[in-house]
């Protein structure tokens, strides 16, 4: 009897300066903002070489003006005898925004350095204590915005090539705007996995690297980024359009930026087989490739249903095969088989991190219907191959059905369980007398032990067998 087992340089420029001195009536930014600078002095002046000045009694405040020609990174030290105390204040273009400033205190120098891109820009060293004279140096370095602008948002991002790599800048200031982020753009035609390799260029880069879906709303991945070691984020993906976000968290600093992607192994025979009403149709023998785990347009794959079709009975067996994904060690999910009632589960699971890659499931006895897997990812981005397989039965085909009555001749076996709650039998005799049917099992039986016409429609007997193992029938036959 059949016992059912459920079973991811420094460049050289000419700066035209103005010098303005006023008695302060109020804050500077506000003077810049409203008054026509009287030209003091005009001329080419070397960036390698100082500016000296004096902050006598009747003036308060000395303003600069810088032209810078290209993008790069302005720095301005200030120095000054033991008695000086004061401010250097660095303005944007509109002469009122204030990009940076620093209280000078006696002779340690002030600095300050800004990321600044094409314009004029305005310095102000102000008194605040006794005369004192200083020398202020401005240096420049050229570093070139190579990015794309403006790249600040999902729909103008800039589109990245897989497999090559891309500069880019953060922190440059104009007219009171901080290039505070930059948005990437890239599209994948396969399952796989994209991971994005960046390299900032300066130590005090501070920011956040994201990986976006294509509605640029929705996070994939995300990492913290500080210093010039290079940061690695990677993720599972389908065929899509995706969205790379480089934020900064107030410094100044480019980048490099490498994307590549890794197709996944095999190939995903069918899609949108994510639910049990739109199963893959499968035979008994058949084989299928399928991939779970990979992320598009909002939507995670997380499990792939099938139906198979049995012609015949016998005992059904799933396997499944698991391939994992270039430096993926993740991977865990459920191989499930249904019966056609859904009354029935049969299930193994399997874990890629364990060693465990394969999983199986079988059905016996496999009566005739339609029968659906599942398989469910919980874990992880993987292949998979689904072997099905159908082996006759050992004991005989069972009657479960009046129109596949088998005949008694003699005595013979069957089972009743689970899935197969009925056997019908024939029995033929040319002669008269009394027809006695018995039947024994290996346990207590609680069933209808029926005899039937010749057309299987009107009882002629009927016992009901409860907890015992054994029952009778009888009949005269005339």
């Amino acid at each position: 009897m059949i016992v059912l087992s459920a079973s991811k340089i420094s460049i050289s420029f000419i700066v035209f300066f103005y010098v303005c001195v006023f008695v302060s009536t109020g804050t500077a930014g506000a003077q810049i903002a409203s008054t026509e600078f009287p030209v003091i002095f005009e001329g080419d002046f070397p960036l390698n070489e100082t500016v000296s000045g004096e902050m006598g009694s009747e003036n308060v405040s000395d303003f600069y003006r810088l032209r810078i020609p290209e993008s790069g990174l302005l720095t301005l030290t200030m120095k000054g005898p033991i008695r000086t105390r004061g401010r250097l204040i660095l303005y944007d273009i509109n002469g009122k925004t204030e990009i940076d400033k620093i209280r000078l205190e006696g002779r340690d120098p002030g600095i300050i350095t800004a990321g600044l891109l094409p314009g004029d820009y305005f310095v102000e060293i102000e008194r605040t204590d006794e005369e004192w004279s200083y020398q202020l140096e401005i240096d420049f370095v050229d570093e070139p915005a190579s990015d794309p602008e403006p790249n600040n948002s999902w729909f103008d991002a800039s589109a990245l090539t897989l497999g090559q790599t891309t500069s880019g800048h953060l922190g440059y200031r104009r007219d009171g705007w901080i290039d505070r982020v930059d948005w990437w753009t890239f599209t994948v035609e396969d399952d796989g996995i994209v991971t994005v390799r960046l390299e900032p260029v300066r130590e005090e880069a501070r920011g956040e690297l994201c990986l976006l879906d294509d509605d640029g709303a929705q996070e994939l991945t995300k990492l913290s980024i500080e210093g010039t070691d290079p940061h690695t984020i990677s993720f599972p993906v389908s065929p899509g359009t995706f969205f790379l976000r480089l934020d900064t968290a107030d410094a100044e600093w480019g980048y490099s930026v490498y994307p590549e992607f890794t197709p996944a192994p095999l190939v995903s025979i069918a899609r949108g087989h994510h639910h049990w009403t739109s199963a893959v149709s499968l035979a008994p023998g058949e084989e299928i490739t399928g991939r779970l785990g990979f992320t598009a347009s909002g939507y995670l794959a997380t499990e792939d249903w099938y139906r198979v079709q049995a012609d015949r009975d016998g005992v059904f067996r799933v396997n499944l095969f698991l391939e994992r994904l270039p430096g993926e060690t993740a991977g865990q999910g459920v191989l499930r088989l249904f019966s056609p009632d859904w009354s029935q589960e049969v299930n193994d699971s399997f874990n890629l991190a364990e060693g465990k890659t394969t999983a199986s499931v079988e059905l016996d006895p496999f009566p005739l219907g339609e029968y659906f897997v599942n398989v469910e990812r919980t874990e992880g981005a993987w292949a998979y191959t689904l072997e099905t397989e159908l082996s006759p039965q050992e004991l005989p085909e069972e009657p479960f059905h009046l129109a596949r009555a088998v005949l008694l001749n003699g005595s013979d076996q069957g089972s009743i369980d689970d899935y197969n709650h009925t056997d019908w039998w024939t029995v033929t005799t040319d002669q008269n007398g009394i027809l006695t049917v018995s039947v024994e099992a290996d346990g207590e039986m609680r069933s209808d032990f029926r005899l039937y016409d010749t057309n299987g429609t009107r009882q002629l007997a009927n016992q009901y067998i409860g907890s015992t193992t054994s029952g009778e029938l009888s009949y005269p036959l005339q």
